[in-house]
This record gives structure tokens, sequence and C-alpha cells, in this order.
């Protein structure tokens, strides 16, 4: 019942207002954008982050920016709580913008232990599709399974940079070995 819930708000999020009769199948970054929108409502972040209850949240894109207009298109006009959705698109980590949610793109995959060692207490939930990003201490990892976006998460890490992924989000994560 959870997962179905879950799976309603994804789709939800992705189409809300913007279904018509004919509309073909997600791409896969069409789908991993909405899972970036719920993961927004599906984690908490401390207080101290935000400057105040209106602040924005901030997704970041670094490296070479594989969602393209998407991400534009999913976040147009949604808000998180009393929050809107600002997105930023970074070709090099830059630790003085404010950033809430950071996607690593694969252009990254070389520099990615020195980009996540820079953020290792910082409350930012990282997401990549980087080959076993969990596995060095990213939070979530998009992978693909019998053809279908699905995402692991490091629950050492995210709870390491006081974070909270809601116990029903957590649900849905594909099992993960122990990181390394």
């Amino acid at each position: 019942m959870i997962r179905r819930t879950l799976f309603g708000l994804l789709w939800f999020a992705l189409f809300w207002g913007k279904a018509s009769i004919g509309m073909s199948a997600p791409s896969e970054y069409q789908i991993k954008a909405a899972y970036l929108f719920n993961f927004l409502n599906f984690v908490a972040w401390p207080e101290h982050v935000f400057n105040d209850k209106n602040s924005p949240m901030d997704v970041c894109i670094l490296g070479q920016d594989p969602f393209e207009n998407i991400l534009d298109l999913t976040f147009e006009g949604k808000m998180i709580g009393a929050r809107k959705v600002m997105i930023h698109r970074w070709q090099t980590m830059s630790l003085t913008h404010p950033c809430h949610l950071l996607f690593i793109g694969v252009s990254e995959a070389e520099h990615m232990t020195r980009i996540l060692a820079l953020l290792e207490d910082k409350p930012i939930l990282t997401i990549s599709d980087v080959e076993d990003f969990v596995h060095h201490q990213g939070m979530v990892q998009f992978i693909i399974v019998e053809h279908k976006v699905r995402f692991r998460v490091n629950r050492k890490a995210i709870q390491h940079a006081s974070l909270y992924m809601s116990a029903n989000l957590l649900r849905l994560a594909q099992p993960t070995e122990e990181a390394k």
C-alpha cells in the first residue's frame, strides 16, 4: 500500500498539469526528475540550513546535466512546503552557494571521491547514477533494475549529514551492501 501511494505521488509530481491523452512513456530522466521531487518532499533538512521558513530549496547539478530542461519543467511552479525550488547548474564544485540536493553527473565520476569528501559533514543530499556511488559515501544512487529506474541509499551517509529520510521512502530503496 505504501509503495503504491509513493509511486502514485511520484507520477503525480511528474505529470501534474502536463498529462495529455496519447502521451508517450516517460524517459529515464523524466522518472529521475520525479524521484528528485519526491526526495525533496520525503527528506528533512536541519532548520539551520535555511535562512528563514520561506528560503528556497536549492537543487544543484554538478557536471554535464543529463536532465537538460526536464528538471525545469518538472519543478516549474512547484513548492516544497512554503519553499520554491531553485535549479542551479555547476561545472565545478561550489561550497559558497546554497545547495540542498546535489546531483553529481557521470561526467564527474573521476572526481567523485574528492567531491564527496568535501561534502562529508554537510547537510546536502547527494545523488548520482555513477556506478557504486553509495559505496563511496554517496547518499542515493539511481540504478536500472529490469528496465525500471530504482534507487539505493546509504543510510549511514544520510545520518552522518544530519538528514532524515522518511521510512516510507527508505522502504522503496533497493537493497544495498555495506558501504566501503
